[in-house]
């Protein structure tokens, strides 16, 4: 069931504004004063009626999600409190349980949604999670229930498992398949980050991009700003026989928000640059992730080698497919699909090119990371090429 929690806050305060405008219109809280026109009765009616119907499904809206095995079938029901309106398919129709990312932006933090999908365009939505080992433990728990494959779809390269094979390390399933050891690239041409193996330890060093000049020019200009008004500034304030406290608040103002300020946010951006970045190390059984920073280098992921369940890869290219696969899955339920004209293919084309992915993609029991996304593509293969020899050779 899905529905309640933080989204009954959330709508708390429409079904109350709702209820207290309709209120109004229908009289129970008396309006003193001359009484308004029919117009602005009718649209404190409508917006009474939009404000309520808002706030009720926000704070009563629920939906079940029912996976019969002795029925052999799937019901989606909705409705406040209790169930009102439903929906039924046979299990036979679904050939997989899928676990998807969609990425968040300001107002929404990632999900992880856990569907039950078929072919053509079915798709049933079971749960959203925000994070990645709740939304992997439902959908391991419904494979394992319905019998189906997972197909763990969180990256870019979704790939189909048994519920037994979900549950297995990287280290497992390739020692199952018969996998001893992975092929390990060379670094490509104008490689930034730094291997180095001792044994069975392998430390890797991603460093951060480098600030480019254009932006620290940028960053200068509130600077040059600064140092040219500041001594006209000054004359006024002389001309104008300013109170010298006054004066010399308005100039360090001046002086410091506007001049030392954005110098001091460039040269930190220039160092950052340079001392921080990623460090990946996987020795004894284990792989730890540190985020270097100017001052101080703390852990970001850290697992067993047991836990570690993949390592995959985002680069622009798999990135641009990825989303080529999911426009043309939207698009099948459209009666007659609108293909993109030229133009449109051209801007996609320039934009494929100049786009980045998450990098390289950890994922473990718990918990998913990524890291590398700013480099290219070829090192982020490298990248995960070498963490993969490293798991294997130090799993074994």
């Amino acid at each position: 069931m899905t529905g309640g929690g933080r989204m009954s806050l959330f709508g708390l305060p429409f079904l109350f504004a709702g209820l207290f405008m309709l209120a109004l219109v229908t009289g129970i809280v008396p309006m003193s004063g001359t009484p308004p026109p029919w117009t602005a009765w009718m649209v404190l009616a409508v917006m009474a009626a939009a404000f309520t119907s808002v706030g009720a499904v926000l704070v009563f809206g629920r939906t079940w999600v029912t996976i019969d095995i002795g029925s052999r079938q799937v019901r989606l029901e909705k409705g406040l409190l209790v169930p009102m309106t439903a929906r039924a398919w046979a299990l036979g129709r679904i050939d997989a349980v899928t676990l998807a990312f969609e990425r968040g932006d300001s107002d929404t933090a990632d999900a992880f949604p856990v569907r039950l999908t078929g072919p053509g365009d079915l798709v049933i939505d079971v749960m959203s999670p925000s994070t990645w080992g709740e939304g992997r433990a439902c959908a391991l728990a419904v494979a394992r229930h319905t019998s189906l494959p997972l197909r763990e779809a969180s990256s870019d390269h979704p790939a189909l498992l048994t519920a037994a094979d979900a549950d297995l390390s990287l280290v497992s399933r390739l020692r199952r398949s018969g996998v001893a050891a992975v092929h390990e690239q060379p670094a490509p041409p104008g490689s930034r980050c730094r291997v180095t193996a001792t044994g069975r330890r392998v430390e890797i060093v991603i460093p951060l991009s480098e600030t480019p000049v254009a932006l620290s020019a940028l960053g200068l200009i509130p600077a040059g700003v600064a140092l040219a008004v500041l001594r006209p500034l000054s004359t006024f304030f002389t001309q104008t026989h300013t109170p010298h406290v006054v004066g010399w608040i308005g100039l360090l103002f001046v002086g410091v928000f506007f001049g030392l300020v954005p110098m001091a946010l460039v040269v930190l951006a220039h160092v950052r640059s340079k001392v921080g970045g990623h460090t990946v190390v996987v020795e004894g059984g284990h792989m730890r992730i540190e985020q270097r920073g100017i001052r101080r280098v703390h852990t970001t992921f850290e697992a067993s080698l047991d836990d570690v369940l993949d390592i995959d890869f985002s680069s622009a290219t798999s990135a641009t497919e990825r989303e080529a696969r999911e426009s043309e899955a939207r698009l099948r339920g459209r009666s007659v699909p609108r293909q993109p004209g030229p133009r449109a293919l051209r801007i996609v084309q320039w934009l494929a090119r100049h786009a980045r992915g998450r990098g390289v993609t950890v994922k473990s029991r718990h918990q998913v990371t990524d890291i590398a996304g700013h480099l290219s593509d070829e090192e982020v293969r490298y990248i995960a090429d070498v963490l993969r020899s490293a798991i294997v050779a130090s799993g074994t």
